[in-house]
């Protein structure tokens, strides 16, 4: 994998954004079911005369019918519950990416720092080798070449933890997407050159929990109209047929047929659904003021992401241009004095140290400004890839 095509590998294998694509399902789900009348009913009645052979059947079809916009109003939060849950999925696939390549730009920063240190274990070595030739010469204490030994082999020991954090953020990344614990992860290529653009506007609309938030506040305005609605129940409508058997004296046994309508309308006066109305606008109230919150948020969490990508650029590209090549050219001038036997093995050894240190804090600073810059992207609305 290489940086740039890890973003399509999570979507397409992260477990956490398959799990949250079964939550569009149940809204589709939900939308199928919502918006439709009431099952009908089948009416029927016998009675009997004690008394007297008379006798009626009758049977009948009962349905109930909306007299307001109920079930269109049903259909539009349903449809709307189907926009939350493919946002929701945006925004667990949009937490997911910026992990990912978080957890990646630790891996490249943690391979740039054994490299760095393998480098230094080279020149450890030959400085080492160098010194033991000399002390064998009788040109140098034995004692100098012993400590450069020594500090090669310590060097090899700053290793260890390297491979270590390379090994759990591999295992972090298989999480990330989806792999076994035996897949062995390979990254290959770097990351993206490191410059500062221009600061980006924020894309509001390209925030997943700004878009959820957006999308609540519709559905709950939505749902408000519905409430309203359903402070009038549906009518009901009744076609009834009836048959009639009794005896009329002295004229015999009579039989009749009849057919009837009969209409119920409910009359709205102990519950008007007050209640439901009033909730739905206090949560209302506290969508829009969480709204106000994130955007605040947004604005300080992409400001903040920025400044720290303006100060670890300018600490790499000091060290890189300025503080680095006058280390280097020092260390060097030292090495021709410490031949000479103008300068002491112990200057030499500190500075070769201290060229260390700085490469070392290079590459921690690259590696900062590519986290900050990953979340500057997740914070304006600009991350790569989105679940779509």
């Amino acid at each position: 994998m290489t940086y740039t095509s890890i973003p399509e590998r999570v979507l397409k294998n992260n477990p956490q954004i398959q799990a949250a694509l079964w939550t569009i399902k149940v809204a589709e789900s939900r939308m199928t079911q919502s918006g439709r009348l009431r099952n009908p009913n089948l009416v029927t009645s016998f009675t009997s005369n004690a008394q007297t052979p008379e006798r009626s059947t009758g049977v009948g079809i009962q349905q109930s019918f909306p007299i307001t916009a109920r079930l269109r109003l049903e259909k539009n939060v349903s449809a709307l519950k189907i926009e939350e849950a493919r946002t929701e999925v945006n925004m667990v696939a949009r937490n997911v990416i910026e992990s990912t390549l978080t957890t990646t730009v630790r891996w490249y920063g943690n391979r740039q720092r054994k490299s760095i240190i393998e480098d230094q274990i080279r020149l450890a070595n030959d400085l080492a080798e160098f010194l033991s030739t000399q002390s064998t010469k009788g040109e140098i204490s034995s004692l100098e070449a012993m400590h450069a030994s020594l500090e090669a082999e310590e060097l090899t020991l700053t290793m260890r933890p390297l491979e270590l954090e390379r090994k759990q953020l591999e295992s972090e990344l298989r999480i990330l997407l989806g792999l076994h614990p035996g897949v062995p992860i390979q990254l290959k290529g770097t990351l993206p050159t490191a410059q500062l653009s221009s600061a980006k506007n924020i894309l509001m609309e390209s925030r997943p929990d700004y878009r959820l938030l957006q999308s609540q506040i519709d559905t709950t305005l939505e749902s408000i109209k519905l409430a309203r609605a359903n402070r009038i129940s549906d009518i009901s409508l009744q076609l009834i047929h009836q048959w009639n058997r009794e005896e009329d004296m002295p004229i015999g046994i009579e039989k009749e047929r009849s057919a009837g309508i009969q209409l119920s309308i409910p009359l709205p006066l102990w519950n008007r659904n007050q209640g439901r109305i009033a909730e739905l606008n206090i949560k209302l109230k506290g969508l829009e003021s969480t709204l106000l919150a994130l955007e605040l948020s947004i604005s300080n969490h992409a400001d903040a992401a920025f400044t720290g990508m303006v100060e670890h650029l300018a600490n790499y590209l000091q060290i890189k241009d300025q503080s680095l090549p006058k280390r280097i050219q020092y260390q060097q001038a030292l090495e021709s004095s410490y031949r000479a036997g103008l300068s002491s093995f112990e200057m030499m050894l500190r500075a070769r140290d201290q060229i260390l240190k700085l490469r070392l804090t290079q590459s921690d600073a690259l590696t900062s400004f590519h986290i900050h810059r990953v979340k500057y992207q997740s914070e304006t609305g600009n991350l790569p890839i989105f679940h779509e």
